[in-house]
């Protein structure tokens, strides 16, 4: 993980150069350790950074949704792209989703199981060091 101020230059860097910076939001709604990070397309404010995401591991694998936040002037080129690319994605999924969205119900749904598997993790960390093993040790038996 970049420190705050890689991020911020990193950000920097983008704006001065023109470029993009493309941010995989991949794991963040379960992180256990520590306050969860932010995206750092939430610091831009130079329109510099597409963030995606995906439904896929933290609801259903097989609603088969994901997203992506583009700066407001790319939006209608990659809807364009999109509707050439993809027309998997029911209509009535995604006006679902957004309702979820929307009403709370997703950041709910995150909590609850942010404290299930926290619970699941503490488990097996304790089974771990009951039955012997370190984290040296695990990684020869697994």
């Amino acid at each position: 993980m970049m420190t705050a101020s890689r991020r911020l230059a990193l950000l920097d860097w983008a704006r001065q150069s023109g470029a993009w910076i493309f941010e995989d939001d991949y794991d963040s709604e379960y992180r256990y350790a520590g306050r969860p990070i932010p995206a750092l397309q939430g610091f831009d404010r130079s329109q510099c950074v597409i963030f995606s995401g995906s439904f896929s591991k933290v609801l259903l694998p097989t609603l088969r949704l994901g997203y992506l936040v583009v700066p407001l002037d790319l939006v209608d080129t990659f809807a364009a792209a999109r509707f050439m690319t993809d027309r998997h994605s029911s209509v009535l999924d995604q006006a679902v989703m957004c309702d979820f969205l929307t009403d709370g119900h997703f950041g709910r749904h995150i909590r609850r199981m942010r404290e299930l598997h926290a619970v699941r993790v503490e488990a097996l960390v304790r089974l771990c060091h009951f039955i012997g093993f370190s984290k040296e040790s695990a990684s020869d038996h697994f």
